[in-house]
């Protein structure tokens, strides 16, 4: 008060305030305690030192407007008559051309509270605040556009959120012309999808923290209000009921940190997010450590999502849990089973299908960045296969496939809180389901409040979780991995230490190692995983090929110097081979006829051997593995006389093709092989 009377007294002077935070002071410290701590360090401050200190502009506060008696807001001038808003409702007063007035109930009562707009000053909207019959606060960002139609969509969502409105038309046309145009004077930066924004962290109902500006951001969808970020209970009964019976389970630990994960994306500078899929039998409890993770979230009931849609549905429910978790249960229900490899590498790398506007116009793309949780009987690998399709490493080190089938219950470590692993799971679920969303916002407040020095603190954590998890295995995708398992590992040590799970310090980190070890026992791509598929690759070609699209060649026109064996008495100059359909080469073999080699045209070994593999890449590892005999720096080598006298450049096969250990060769974890007595059986 002091501070705003001085400022109206001398209206040309300039009040800033020093920001005393960083200054780090004792409590109750001004700018005298900072000064005196610098002279007993020996250092003796300046004027210059004090205008180098952060300041903030002083801004007086707006004078407070008073009311008319019983209105809730100011009247709005409409036509020949005035909206006003009591506790009655909102009513329009008509007045007539003898001067009457007439009072219309229009709904209950309703504020238009401010003017929405995001930071390139486009989406303008209206932002509403209601309550219903319970007396629940209800607020909404309503998108302009949205009352540039009959107003259907705009009454169905508040009519369904409990506000109560007229049924005839002129009400109605009353109801959206005040909504529309009332003259809010307060400003608010709307944001269209969850997370993070600056300093605050935005849900459809509500944001935690605000800016340094003290702006107000509003949540703002032409989806209407999402309600799925509900709570109940408190965080104590959330954190002994639910989280502290999981901590000796570490499939549940895990599944709970990752729920803690997503928001750690964008702080950690992650450009791309991962999934974990618990793949197993019936009543393994999957779908509990599914609701287990879900209650951080909300009600586990409403905020779990299946993959039982459409890809473009998919994109929208990703992009609702920006920056967040999501949580997809039963995978062997996906609409399209054959782009269940497309969405794990949409939903991981957070860019959706292009999209049109009913006018054929492009639409922005849904980009977002989470980590999700999936559960199912079957595996990614499975589910493509029974589809004709072959999975890839890109799919499989983005969803990361946890088989809870090698533990005898399931996702539970022991029984220790219940008399089977049954009962385990029926209690823990009911638990989850009667105190949710609770622990999200404790986490979200935690991050918003420290987020500098979590920031910090989880950067220096991931380095060190990714080297303990990693260090044995030098594979780039490993890598990649283990860089999503310390992530979660992060998320959850870091919510033990803001108090949220009730863990022992270091529990996070030890069941991501523990379910870390789990995917990489059960994961066939290890090692050089992708020289070793295309060397299956091409071995199996030669075995299903090796007579039907091969000539057999058996004399040694065939450049004869090349291979000594074949350096004998050569009764004619004629080549004879066998006709084939579909050839792609020869068959070379020598006079006793043992294989010398497989000689395959060029376009041919691009074409048929290579399959969906580049050819570039294939030839490479080929003259790695030593499978090609070639020319120095080349991969091929000159052949002459088989259609011609002139040298024909062709991919010259060895014996390696049937004979090399890809496995030994290829993945430096296999075990060796058995050098024990063979026996007839």
């Amino acid at each position: 008060e002091d501070t705003l009377s001085l400022h109206d007294a001398l209206p040309i002077c300039k009040v800033q305030f020093v920001d005393l935070e960083p200054l780090k002071l004792p409590e109750k410290g001004d700018i005298v305690d900072w000064y005196n701590v610098q002279q007993a360090n020996g250092l003796h401050p300046t004027l210059d030192d004090l205008q180098q200190l952060k300041r903030i502009p002083y801004t007086p506060p707006e004078p407070t407007k008073t009311l008319p008696n019983g209105l809730l807001a100011e009247s709005m001038e409409w036509e020949r008559g005035h909206f006003e808003v009591t506790e009655k409702g909102l009513f329009f007063v008509d007045v007539d051309k003898n001067g009457n007035y007439h009072e219309k109930y229009i709904s209950s009562p309703i504020l238009v509270l401010a003017k929405t707009r995001d930071k390139d000053s486009g989406g303008w909207g209206n932002l509403l605040q209601w309550r219903d019959d319970a007396n629940h606060l209800h607020t909404w960002a309503v998108p302009a556009e949205l009352f540039q139609t009959d107003g259907a969509e705009l009454r169905k969502t508040l009519a369904s959120n409990g506000l109560k409105i007229v049924p005839d038309k002129r009400g109605r046309d009353l109801l959206q012309c005040y909504l529309m145009s009332y003259p809010a004077e307060k400003m608010a930066l709307c944001v269209d999808r969850v997370g993070w924004s600056g300093q605050a962290f935005v849900l459809p109902n509500k944001v935690i923290g605000q800016p340094k500006d003290g702006e107000l951001i509003v949540y703002q969808s032409m989806s209407g209000i999402d309600s799925r970020y509900q709570c109940s209970g408190t965080l104590e009964q959330w954190r002994t009921e639910v989280s502290e019976l999981a901590q000796s389970h570490s499939k549940l630990v895990f599944a709970l940190s990752t729920a803690f994960s997503g928001q750690l994306l964008t702080l950690l500078e992650q450009t791309q997010g991962a999934g974990v899929h618990y793949k197993g039998g019936s009543s393994k409890g999957k779908t509990t450590a599914l609701y287990v993770a879900n209650s951080v979230w909300g009600s586990p009931r409403r905020f779990y999502r299946t993959w039982k849609a459409t890809g473009n549905a998919l994109d929208h429910t990703a992009y609702m849990h920006n920056d967040g978790f999501l949580g997809l249960d039963e995978i062997g229900e996906i609409s399209n089973p054959k782009e269940l490899g497309n969405l794990a590498y949409s939903l991981a790398n957070g860019l959706g299908k292009s999209r049109m506007s009913r006018s054929l116009t492009a639409k922005a793309t849904y980009e977002w960045l989470i980590m999700f949780l999936s559960t199912g009987e079957e595996s990614l690998k499975q589910i493509m296969e029974q589809h004709g399709q072959r999975t890839k490493l890109g799919q499989e080190i983005r969803l990361l496939d946890i088989d809870v089938d090698h533990s005898p219950y399931g996702v539970f470590d022991q029984i220790d809180f219940a008399q089977d692993g049954a009962k385990q799971s029926r209690l823990i679920t009911e638990r989850a389901n009667q105190y949710y969303g609770v622990a999200g916002i404790a986490w979200l407040e935690y991050l918003t409040s420290h987020k500098d020095a979590v920031t910090k603190q989880a950067k220096q954590l991931l380095k060190q979780y990714q080297h303990d998890l990693s260090s044995s295995y030098p594979e780039g995708h490993i890598q990649r991995v283990a860089n999503s398992f310390a992530i979660i590992a992060v998320a959850g040590e870091l919510a033990t230490q803001a108090g949220i799970t009730g863990w022992q310090q270091g529990r996070a980190f030890e069941a991501a190692y523990t379910v870390f070890q789990v995917w990489v026992s059960n994961f066939e791509q290890v090692g050089d995983f992708e020289d070793r598929q295309i060397l299956e690759h091409v071995r199996a070609f030669f075995e299903a090929n090796g007579n039907a699209r091969f000539d057999t060649l058996r004399q040694a026109r065939i450049t004869p110097t090349e291979y000594p064996e074949m350096n004998e008495t050569i009764e004619s100059e004629q080549t004879i081979r066998q006709k084939t359909l579909y050839r792609v080469g020869y068959r070379q073999l020598n006079q006793q006829g043992k294989l010398v080699a497989f000689l395959v045209h060029s376009q041919q070994f691009k074409e048929s051997v290579c399959g969906d593999f580049d050819p570039k890449k294939v030839a490479k590892t080929l003259v790695k593995h030593k499978w090609l005999d070639h020319e120095k720096g080349k991969s091929t080598k000159p052949v002459r006389g088989i259609e011609t006298n002139k040298p024909v450049r062709m991919y010259v096969f060895n014996e390696s093709v049937f004979t090399y250990d890809i496995e030994q060769a290829t993945n430096p974890y296999a075990q060796p092989p058995n050098t024990g007595k063979t026996v007839d059986i």
